[in-house]
Protein backbone atom coordinates (compact mmCIF):
# COMPACT_ATOMS: atom_id res chain seq x y z
CA UNK A 1 0.00 0.00 0.00
CA UNK A 2 2.60 2.47 0.76
CA UNK A 3 3.80 2.50 -3.24
CA UNK A 4 0.29 2.46 -4.34
CA UNK A 5 -0.09 5.38 -1.56
CA UNK A 6 2.90 7.55 -3.25
CA UNK A 7 1.23 6.78 -6.84
CA UNK A 8 -1.89 8.26 -5.71
CA UNK A 9 -3.76 4.98 -6.11
CA UNK A 10 -4.21 3.93 -2.20
CA UNK A 11 -7.41 5.47 -2.19
CA UNK A 12 -8.72 3.31 -5.57
CA UNK A 13 -7.96 -0.12 -3.62
CA UNK A 14 -11.15 -2.25 -1.76
CA UNK A 15 -10.32 -2.26 1.46
CA UNK A 16 -9.18 -5.60 3.58
CA UNK A 17 -7.31 -8.61 2.03
CA UNK A 18 -8.16 -8.10 -1.69
CA UNK A 19 -6.78 -4.04 -1.66
CA UNK A 20 -3.98 -5.74 0.23
CA UNK A 21 -2.94 -7.75 -2.43
CA UNK A 22 -3.75 -5.57 -5.26
CA UNK A 23 -1.39 -2.82 -3.59
CA UNK A 24 1.00 -5.80 -3.14
CA UNK A 25 0.77 -6.40 -6.61
CA UNK A 26 1.82 -2.56 -7.83
CA UNK A 27 4.52 -3.37 -5.96
CA UNK A 28 5.86 -6.10 -7.74
CA UNK A 29 5.49 -4.60 -10.68
CA UNK A 30 7.23 -1.63 -9.69
CA UNK A 31 10.25 -3.92 -8.33
CA UNK A 32 10.17 -5.51 -11.79
CA UNK A 33 10.01 -2.05 -13.78
CA UNK A 34 13.27 -2.88 -15.35
CA UNK A 35 12.82 -6.40 -16.03
CA UNK A 36 9.56 -5.80 -17.77
CA UNK A 37 10.85 -3.19 -19.72
CA UNK A 38 13.56 -5.27 -21.11
CA UNK A 39 11.35 -7.81 -21.85
CA UNK A 40 8.78 -5.87 -23.41
CA UNK A 41 11.30 -3.37 -25.63
CA UNK A 42 14.63 -5.15 -25.69
CA UNK A 43 17.65 -3.29 -24.32
CA UNK A 44 16.94 0.07 -23.82
CA UNK A 45 17.96 2.39 -21.23
CA UNK A 46 15.61 2.03 -18.37
CA UNK A 47 16.77 -1.21 -17.92
CA UNK A 48 20.62 -1.04 -18.40
CA UNK A 49 21.12 2.45 -16.43
CA UNK A 50 17.99 2.43 -13.87
CA UNK A 51 17.52 5.83 -12.50
CA UNK A 52 15.76 7.17 -9.27
CA UNK A 53 12.35 7.97 -10.35
CA UNK A 54 11.40 11.82 -9.79
CA UNK A 55 7.88 11.95 -9.05
CA UNK A 56 4.53 9.45 -8.64
CA UNK A 57 3.34 11.00 -12.00
CA UNK A 58 6.59 9.82 -13.37
CA UNK A 59 5.87 6.07 -12.11
CA UNK A 60 2.59 5.64 -13.16
CA UNK A 61 3.23 6.60 -16.54
CA UNK A 62 6.51 3.74 -16.37
CA UNK A 63 4.12 1.87 -15.59
CA UNK A 64 1.62 2.62 -18.10
CA UNK A 65 4.59 2.08 -20.82
CA UNK A 66 5.37 -1.56 -19.12
CA UNK A 67 2.11 -2.82 -19.31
Amino acid sequence: RLIAGAMGLDAALPPGPAGQAAADGVGVRVAQLPEIAEDAYGDIPIARNPRRVESPAEILALLRAAW
